[in-house]
């Protein structure tokens, strides 16, 4: 493996959200989620790039559904590989990518293709893109298959609902042993591009519930025409949406909503 100066200085450049720096430190799940803008599918595309290129690896870059190589990680790792200068190290064709030193990312879409992915043997690291949408089978198909020493799952995702299967796993219930979870938002990105922000300050000012969900990773709550929705988006701007640990004690609480009365 051979790298110039040039390619050297941007490898190490550091243009990765300091917010990420945990992955690059042992784990068996290193899990990344929250709002839109906060580079995470760039952040773990160039960090496994790099890993890469100091270490042979074999990588699966894997998603719920995946029909064909487009709607793979396949053209944003092309893209990183351009925009890192490293051009020179990896090569590609239209369905793989490889190193000059061995390190080979694999694309296989989970549904479409469990028993390909079951025969898989020697995956070092396991991506899984746009994570939202794994299902629980799908879970219990990428576990056990990825067996070496050693070797990760990675996954990313923007938050949506509590009861998603990793969001519920990893976030809602307590992680398994060795997890690396991580929150980040927009706020996290000090690349943030201008023209997301102009779209990030129009939401927060016309549809603030919106907001909070899609650009800062909060759980959706609210459901649309909600009664009350106004109120307690007003309710949670002024923070005064609170938690009151209670121990020692039973609590329970009864709602009548009412539409012709004071309840």
């Amino acid at each position: 493996l051979v790298m110039t100066s040039q390619s050297r200085d941007i490898v190490s450049d550091g243009r990765c959200p300091k917010i990420y720096d945990p992955l690059d430190k042992p784990h068996r799940y290193k899990i990344l989620y929250g709002g839109r803008g906060a580079a995470r599918s760039w952040t773990v595309a160039r960090k496994l790039l790099r890993r890469g290129m100091r270490k042979q690896v074999r990588v699966l870059c894997t998603r719920e559904l995946q029909k064909s190589i487009k709607e793979s990680v396949h053209k944003l790792l092309v893209d990183q590989i351009t925009r890192m200068n490293l051009d020179e190290i990896y090569k590609y064709n239209k369905t793989s990518i490889w190193c000059s030193n061995g390190t080979e990312f694999l694309f296989l879409g989970i549904r479409h293709n469990p028993s390909e992915i079951k025969s898989l043997e020697g995956i070092d690291i396991c991506w899984i893109e746009e994570a939202e949408n794994l299902t629980e089978t799908s879970w219990d198909i990428i576990d056990p298959t990825i067996r070496m020493e050693k070797s990760e799952i990675w996954a990313n995702y923007n938050t949506r609902f509590k009861f998603d299967c990793l969001h519920k796993m990893f976030v809602i219930d307590q992680a398994p042993p060795d997890s690396m979870v991580i929150k980040a938002s927009y706020e996290d990105n000090p690349w943030f591009p201008e023209v997301l922000r102009r779209q990030m300050e129009n939401m927060r000012e016309t549809n603030y519930e919106k907001y909070l969900h899609i650009w800062r990773g909060q759980l959706k709550i609210l459901a649309e025409g909600a009664i009350y929705g106004p109120q307690i988006i007003q309710a949670r701007k002024d923070n005064r949406i609170l938690d009151f640990p209670i121990t020692n004690a039973e609590v329970d609480t009864f709602w009548d909503l009412g539409k012709n009365n004071q309840t």
